[in-house]
């Protein structure tokens, strides 16, 4: 056996901590929760107890992905520091194959199935089916690479994380995962310094209130940032809608939550963590150290649940509020880790369970394919049942159901998929010239990036030439019911059939050809068109309470308008 490889066995198989591993899984579970929720509880007229656990359930993904996170800085630092800061650039190099091993064949297999079937599973989440074939191509090659979340731009009608299909968006975890890997050099540097206990413990106090107070500094811009964004990438980043509904596309909510330059200060706060725990690895746990252990587990575990009522309640003005997209629970978090690696406390040993531990394995894959066991099983079931009480009754126990079943589908994805096509990857690696293979195999989604992004550039430059050939009204985008939550560019390829081509168009708003999206929610009709070969971009909007056969009249003139 080589060296490397010995040291990947110490590094991985050294001074287990079980209950992370089933803190993995109260993760991946609390984010499966929260869009299972939003998904199929569809209640009418709901009680107020049923919007309130219903607002709360959803809301649990804030708490998921935050612990994500902080407790991915922490397994990395803990594994891998060792191998990385006695080999270099060869140890780096084993890191990301790893990491590669583990992620990319669960990912893959994942991707082309939502690629696959996703427009028929669309309206079973609530979502419209508008990203086209060729939106998908122009996309594809940032999900390969893993850097979906690294930038913000725009692809039709929706923002890049928002594109090909129901399960992808919430594959952008793992792009901003990938780019903490690729820092990961860097932090160890930082962080390898703190050799002393107090030093780490000090140096985590520090990151806490700097990060968190630089957040809290960006998240008080926001109206400004999103004035920026809208000046910048159109209406399509904005924070709110006309109505003021929270629009998922936006700028804002792309710079807070999902991109890595945010969420990278819980990685580093988990790193930082690991650190303090391996200084006090090797040291005697003293009698006050158990006192402390259990007044820091309670203030943990108490601060949890609380920071999250003053981050989400409805119509609060907390100043927590400005951290709910990222780093408020993160120091809370980061408490509880250190108390399960170090302590590990009576309270916490349910995670230690042989349950707990398999599913905590298959985590990875409750986080990937939930969003398609909703949809699978929501496909042809009515979403709405009646108010009252017998709505709740059944369909939180349904949820329950459906969770039961991706738990068993995530073990066995994780027996028969995931864990072979890890164990086959790594194995390359101790092979002979065993730096070659998985080189190649790496870099064949870059090769194939590189040629999606040739044929999207080809795709382009025939469409700007269609463009240029073209004349009269071309839509770009046709949204009913903006304001309600509706996923933008309902509405376009109805629009488009109607007026491509013509200088004068005059469209009907009909609910009855176009279907009501959300009933009870007064619907505005906006359209978004170019007079061909003219580039400028024109918006019409049909105010609230259309659909009762409004007209919409789109022109190639100066002034269009609406009645």
């Amino acid at each position: 056996m080589s060296a490397a490889t010995a040291a990947t066995k110490v590094a991985e198989h050294q001074a287990e901590i079980p209950s992370l591993t089933g803190l993995r899984f109260l993760a991946a579970l609390s984010v499966a929760v929260a869009h299972g929720t939003a998904i199929t509880v569809q209640v009418q007229d709901p009680s107020p107890a049923t919007e309130a656990v219903k607002f709360w359930l959803e809301n649990g993904a804030g708490f998921g992905m935050s612990l994500f996170f902080v407790l991915s800085g922490f397994v990395i630092h803990y594994n891998y520091s060792g191998i990385i800061a006695s080999q270099g650039t060869r140890g780096f190099a084993q890191f990301m194959w790893a990491r590669f091993s583990r992620l990319y064949p669960l990912f893959l297999v994942v991707l082309v199935t939502d690629i696959t079937f996703s427009s028929r599973l669309f309206g079973a989440v609530g979502l419209e089916p508008t990203v086209s074939l060729m939106q998908t191509i122009l996309a594809l090659p940032y999900y390969l690479t893993f850097t979906q979340s690294w930038l913000y731009t725009t692809i039709g009608n929706s923002s890049l994380v928002y594109q090909i299909g129901i399960t992808a968006p919430v594959m952008w975890s793992i792009s901003t995962e990938w780019f903490f890997y690729l820092c990961y050099p860097v932090i160890l540097l930082a962080t390898v310094r703190a050799a002393r206990p107090g030093y780490a413990i000090g140096g985590a106090v520090a990151w806490s209130v700097a990060w968190g107070s630089f957040a809290y500094g960006l998240a008080g811009h926001a109206v400004g940032i999103d004035d920026w964004a809208v000046r910048e990438f159109g209406a399509i980043a904005a924070m709110t809608t006309a109505q003021g509904g929270s629009n998922q596309d936006s700028f804002v909510r792309w710079i807070m939550y999902f991109s890595p330059y945010l969420r990278i200060g819980e990685f580093v706060l988990g790193c930082i963590v690991a650190q303090i725990h391996m200084t006090l690895r090797d040291t005697k746990i003293r009698p006050w150290e158990t006192m402390f252990a259990q007044g820091a587990l309670c203030l943990a575990v108490v601060s949890i649940p609380a920071i999250l009522f003053l981050m989400y309640e409805p119509g609060g003005t907390h100043w927590l509020r400005r951290l709910n997209y990222n780093f408020g629970l993160a120091p809370s978090i980061a408490l509880l880790l250190f108390c399960a690696a170090r302590y590990r406390p009576r309270a916490l040993c349910l995670f230690e369970t042989p349950a707990l531990q398999r599913l905590g394995d298959a985590s990875y894959s409750v986080y990937l394919v939930h969003v398609i066991i909703f949809a699978v099983v929501m496909k042809g079931v009515g979403s709405l049942v009646p108010g009252g009480m017998a709505g709740p009754l059944f369909l939180f126990p349904r949820l329950v159901v459906m969770l039961a079943l991706l738990l068993l589908l995530s073990l066995a994805l994780f027996a028969y998929v995931e864990d072979p096509a890890r164990r086959v990857l790594r194995r390359l690696w101790t092979q002979p010239r065993g730096l070659i293979r998985p080189s190649t195999i790496a870099l064949a989604p870059v090769l194939c990036a590189i040629g999606l992004v040739g044929v999207g550039h080809l795709a382009k430059v025939l469409e700007d030439r269609r463009i240029e050939a073209s004349s009269g009204i071309l839509v770009t985008s046709a949204t009913y019911g903006e304001g309600c939550g509706v996923r933008p560019g309902n509405a376009t390829g109805m629009i488009q059939a109607a007026c491509h081509g013509q200088t004068d168009c005059t469209y009907v708003v009909d609910v009855a050809q176009l279907s009501d999206p959300v009933e009870g929610c007064a619907k505005t009709f906006t359209v978004d068109y170019i007079c061909a070969p003219n580039r400028t971009p024109q918006r019409i909007e049909v105010p609230a309470g259309v659909g009762l056969k409004s007209v919409a009249r789109l022109q190639c003139a100066e002034h269009p308008g609406a009645r």
